[in-house]
């Protein structure tokens, strides 16, 4: 073969060994830079629209990084802030100009993809064995404030155990029902916490299947207990929310179950 034809063959073989790796790789990208890229457990949780304070609740989990999602247990129902979703702080970079942005006070559950952190309900430590992730007993005098001015915003605490109480509005840890008798801490806008941009954002039980909650994302405590029980924190458990239309948007680039 003449030098300048095998010139040639030689360069249309590398271009496209060039591109045959690049279209086998392609399909892991956005798995190893994507909010999912280290988790194995996840919550998907859809609703219909902005707006809805209804949604779908499905528990996902997968083998590692790059492997098919699979969910762990049925869909359930699940109720969202009365207003519905809001895009949540560390995501407005995907929001459209007209689209809701969560904020303190306005009724609307965080949209994006949260860690899921420590268990909690009103069980005694030892009762609560069953459970994998870190669990606190809540106990008379435990809240969580959502004063945007204190020091502590987005934090729980005990005003008699703080050496300065800032606070001049928080959220019971203890209530005179069963909301919170089993939840987890969803670690929404925590490090640090930006004043204004939503606190105390809880997976817990709901009231009933017809009482929207204040931002949080609540189902019946069957399917919640269900999901606790098999959360396990090596797998950084995630909580994902979103309205459908951004499901669909962001489900190949963010590997969404």
């Amino acid at each position: 073969m003449p030098r300048t034809a095998r010139t040639r063959a030689l360069a249309a073989l590398l271009i496209f060994l060039i591109l045959t790796v690049a279209g086998e790789s392609a399909p892991d990208a956005p798995l190893s830079k994507g909010p999912l890229a280290s988790s194995r457990q996840a919550i998907l949780v859809v609703a219909e629209g902005w707006d809805s304070p209804q949604a779908e609740l499905t528990l996902f989990e997968r083998e590692g990084p790059g492997d098919t999602w699979r969910p762990a247990a049925a869909a359930a129902p699940a109720l969202l802030g009365r207003s519905g979703l809001g895009w949540g702080a560390g995501f407005d970079g995907e929001a459209n100009p007209a689209d809701p942005r969560k904020q303190e006070g306005d009724g609307r559950a965080p949209a994006g993809v949260f860690r899921i952190g420590t268990a909690f309900g009103y069980a005694a430590g030892d009762e609560a064995a069953f459970l994998k992730l870190p669990y606190i007993a809540s106990r008379e005098g435990w809240e969580c404030v959502d004063d945007i001015h204190s020091a502590h915003y987005n934090r729980l605490a005990r005003k008699f155990e703080t050496a300065r109480p800032d606070w001049n509005s928080s959220e019971q840890m203890v209530l005179p029902d069963h909301r919170y008798r089993w939840g987890a801490l969803i670690e929404y806008n925590a490090d640090p916490p930006r004043p204004g941009r939503g606190s105390c954002i809880f997976l817990h039980i709901w009231l009933d299947p017809s009482s929207p909650t204040s931002g949080c994302t609540a189902l019946d405590e069957s399917s919640l207990l269900q999901i606790l029980r098999r959360l396990r924190p090596e797998t950084n458990p995630v909580l994902i929310q979103l309205p459908r239309h951004e499901y669909e948007r962001h489900r190949q680039a963010w590997g969404l179950p």
